[in-house]
C-alpha cells in the first residue's frame, strides 16, 4: 500500500507544469511557489466561482497567457533541489550577519 503525500504531490505537479511552461492555477494551501499574476493565479479555496473565472482569465487573455508561460520555466528551475538546497544553506549565513 502506498499513502499520497497530497502537499507533495501537488507541489510536485505545479514544479513540473512550471517546468514546462505551463501556468498554473492554485490555492494558497497549496503550498506553491505561484506568484499572483506572474506564472499562474491563485484562487480562493473551495471556491468553483474563482476558480473558473481564473481559467477564463487565462484562456481568453492570450497575452496574459504568454507572458506566465514564458515566466514559469525559470521559476521552476529556483525549486529545483540543487538550487533550493544551496539557498537554505546560504539562509542561516544571511541571518548570523
Amino acid at each position: 500500500m502506498q499513502l499520497c503525500d497530497l502537499p507533495r504531490e501537488v507541489y510536485r505537479f505545479v514544479r513540473r507544469s512550471l517546468a514546462f511552461g505551463v501556468p498554473v492555477i492554485t490555492t494558497q494551501s497549496a503550498g506553491s511557489v505561484v506568484t499572483q499574476g506572474k506564472e499562474g493565479l491563485i484562487a480562493p479555496e473551495r471556491n468553483s466561482d474563482a476558480i473558473a473565472m481564473a481559467i477564463e482569465k487565462i484562456i481568453r487573455n492570450r497575452d496574459l497567457r504568454a507572458a506566465m508561460a514564458e515566466a514559469a520555466p525559470a521559476t521552476a528551475a529556483n525549486f529545483d533541489k540543487e538550487p533550493w538546497g544551496n539557498r537554505l544553506v546560504e539562509t542561516p549565513t544571511v541571518l548570523a550577519d
